[in-house]
């Protein structure tokens, strides 16, 4: 259904920005650092996409990607 397709593409970006959120301390090179960053805001933009999408609350004060 498209809600599973949502949840799917939701749990998938939820993933990817954690993982690139895990890259910035084991770089350790300023460059990179924030590369990786900003590739990890881009996929936090669409973790919050779907949960709109979703209807589901966004966290006031916990990150969108927990």
């Amino acid at each position: 259904s498209q809600g599973d397709i949502l949840k799917l593409a939701l749990r998938l970006e939820r993933g990817a920005a954690n993982a690139y959120l895990g890259l910035i301390a084991p770089l350790r090179n300023g460059d990179l650092d924030v590369l990786v960053a900003r590739l990890a805001a881009d996929e936090v933009m669409h973790t919050t996409v779907f949960m709109t999408a979703l209807k589901e609350q966004i966290p006031a004060k916990a990150p969108v990607f927990g």
